[in-house]
């Protein structure tokens, strides 16, 4: 009885994917997004460490870059490292 009082329990457990996206503006066409914007940041991410998987998206003026990373990643780590590879 005693343990059931002490274990934590969380009452809408977080079972998603660590992901860290990276929204960019640019009044600009899809192409320009695409190929000046959204491209390079892929590519300067290809290197970093624990990802599974890299998606990126652009739109008439916005850029969005998701990067995924392994199960049991720690969020404030994979922030980090994006931030360290996209310097």
């Amino acid at each position: 009885m005693i343990c059931l009082k002490k274990i934590p329990l969380d009452a809408i457990p977080d079972l998603s994917d660590t992901q860290v996206i990276i929204y960019s503006k640019w009044d600009r066409a899809p192409d320009l997004m695409e190929n000046q914007v959204t491209y390079p940041i892929i590519t300067s991410l290809l290197g970093a460490p624990k990802i599974k998987s890299l998606r990126g998206f652009s739109d008439y003026g916005y850029s969005y870059v998701y990067a995924i990373f392994e199960d049991g990643t720690d969020l404030y780590w994979a922030r980090s490292r994006v931030l360290e590879y996209l310097n």
